[in-house]
Formats: C-alpha cells, sequence, structure tokens
C-alpha cells in the first residue's frame, strides 16, 4: 500500500468518529465497536470519540480509531474502540461497559497481550510514551521489543512511564494488569505522527512500527502455547 492509499484508508475508518463533532455515531445502541481476528493480540482505543469525564466532555484522541483499524487489516488483530460518546470515560471509570466487553473479547478469544492506544499533544517533547505502572504490566524483554520497533522506523524519543504512567485504577491498562492478569501497555502517541494529511511518512512510520510490535508479540504467544 503507497503512502496516498493509506491516507484514504485512514479517512474513511476516521470518518464515522468524527461525526457529530467527533462524538460518532450518535445513533448507536451500543457506545462500543469490536472487529474480531484470529491473533491473541488485541488493540484498544477508548478516547477514539469525545468522552465524558465528571460531567466534563473531553476531546478525543483523533485518529487513534483510524491507527487501530489500519493495523488490524494488515495482522488479524483483535480491536476495541468506542463508536459514540457515552456516559463514561472508559480510561477512567472504575469497571463500566468498555472494560466488561473488554474483558468478554480476552477471555473468548485467549488474547494474551493488549496495547491501549492513546493520543498526547504535539506539545509533548516525546514521541512515545509507554504507560506500564513504571514496569508492573509488561516484561522487560516486551518494553525493549516495542521501543526497538520504533527505532527501527526512525521514531527514537520512546519513553517508558515519562507523563502518563497508566497508573490510575481506572485505565485500561491497570483494569487489564490487575484484572485479568496479562500483559497491557498505555501507548501515547504524539499528535506529530497522528496526522496523516499534512505528514503521511510520520503516520506511515507509527503504523509500520506497530504492526512490527502486533505480529512480533502474536508470535512470541503463539509459539509459547504450541510448547
Amino acid at each position: 500500500m503507497d503512502l496516498q492509499q493509506q491516507v484514504s484508508l485512514a479517512k474513511a475508518y476516521e470518518l464515522p468518529f468524527q461525526l457529530n463533532d467527533y462524538q460518532g455515531s450518535i445513533d448507536s445502541i451500543s457506545p462500543i465497536a469490536v472487529k474480531l481476528g484470529s491473533r491473541p493480540f488485541l488493540l484498544s482505543m477508548p478516547h477514539s470519540v469525545v468522552q465524558k469525564r465528571e460531567n466534563t466532555l473531553k476531546e478525543a484522541d483523533d485518529f487513534t480509531a483510524a491507527i487501530g483499524f489500519l493495523i488490524q487489516d494488515k495482522t488479524d488483530c483483535h480491536c476495541i474502540c468506542s463508536k459514540r460518546t457515552s456516559d463514561e470515560d472508559p480510561n477512567y471509570v472504575i469497571g463500566g461497559n468498555y472494560k466488561r466487553k473488554l474483558r468478554e473479547l480476552i477471555e473468548q478469544h485467549s488474547i494474551g497481550f493488549v496495547l491501549d492506544l492513546h493520543g498526547a499533544s504535539s506539545s509533548r517533547l516525546f514521541d512515545i510514551d509507554l504507560g506500564t505502572m513504571h514496569g508492573k504490566t509488561i516484561d522487560p524483554d516486551q518494553v525493549n521489543l516495542i521501543k526497538q520497533a520504533f527505532f527501527s522506523h526512525g521514531i527514537h524519543d520512546v519513553r517508558e512511564n515519562d507523563t502518563f504512567a497508566a497508573e490510575h485504577p481506572g485505565t485500561i491498562t491497570a483494569y487489564v494488569y490487575s484484572e485479568l492478569r496479562i500483559p497491557c501497555v498505555q501507548l501515547e502517541i504524539n499528535s506529530k505522527y497522528r496526522k496523516p494529511y499534512t505528514d503521511a511518512q510520520s503516520f506511515a512510520s507509527l503504523i509500520n512500527s506497530i504492526i512490527k510490535i502486533t505480529e512480533s508479540i502474536s508470535l512470541q504467544l503463539e509459539q509459547q502455547w504450541e510448547k
């Protein structure tokens, strides 16, 4: 797929989430969308639309949904995201509908790793910030694998727990770690890598990095389970 094709597909994937000022498909019965795959790896995009936190509307992490679905196309992993604004912020509320659906997916499809995608402002000094609750939620070897995947595609300022450590008990990462006992990382992506219209090359570097992460960790899990 060339850059222009990728940009066009990203636009198509993001469009339903951009509806109604990024409140998504407000007439949808369920606020949650799922796309099933065959690999033991789940991409989560809880802030793909505007979310409500303590009666305040917070901006969507734009293009996180498109990023997830582009990667799903290439890797056949599983995806879950918010498709319309609801009464909960899935990455803040304790419990909630999103986490219940997440648990169901993980248990029914033998998922062994969750990558929770988020968007950070361009004012942040990092390219990528890995939230691991200061090393609790993931093996150090997997942290190195993730960092090397980004490095190999020209994304070099990859930090761990720099600004977003995912320590709040309502985060997806904290929930997956404490309740489901499988590895999970909160992946904060600087907005300069989420601008397919104005910087298609940086967007492609991000996509290719996460494809490599998804495929490498999926293969590790599949090989372990075959033994």
